[in-house]
């Protein structure tokens, strides 16, 4: 009869390092005298655990084609190519000088106008925030206190994070 763990558990393989043992799966015959009785169920027929396993192995491919699609869809939303194998050298990527602009300014390199200062730490003051503001055509008025710049941004859809 297989013994399932009925709980997550660590253990420590023969070389030395950890091994999450997750619920549900069966446990490895290196691990069987690293995990108390209190961790386990036994399993009626071995193939039920096949079964187990099969049910398991096709939910991981459901969550990594999940996951792919999400990525694909985040790198479209952003507009990045996230699968740079595929990617040939372009001679249309090059930069010429001057194309960049100056630190600071929005541009093609960097786009500051789409980062937002920090909110903590240096550049996290309130001239930081009014020149990112005005840099994405957000007009804050002269006596605005930080906290309301970031409150205008947010109002106007502008990423403050």
């Amino acid at each position: 009869m297989a013994k399932i763990l009925n709980a997550n558990t660590i253990v420590r393989a023969s070389d030395g390092t950890l091994a999450l043992l997750t619920e549900g799966m069966p446990v490895p015959r290196w691990a069987a005298d690293q995990v108390g009785e209190h961790l386990l169920t036994s399993a009626g027929d071995p193939a039920d655990t096949v079964d187990e396993v099969a049910d398991l192995r096709r939910q991981l491919a459901e969550a990594n084609a999940a996951r792919e699609a999400a990525e694909a869809a985040l790198a479209d939303q952003h507009d990045v190519d996230v699968d740079d194998e595929d990617e040939d050298e372009d001679e249309d990527d090059d930069v010429e000088p001057g194309e960049l602009g100056e630190p600071g300014e929005p541009g093609p390199a960097g786009d500051s106008a789409s980062k937002p200062p920090p909110r903590a730490g240096a550049g996290s003051d309130r001239e930081s925030w009014a020149a990112y503001a005005t840099r994405n055509g957000v007009d804050v008025a002269a006596d605005a206190k930080r906290d309301e710049i970031i409150a205008a941004l947010d109002t106007a859809g502008v990423p403050t994070k």
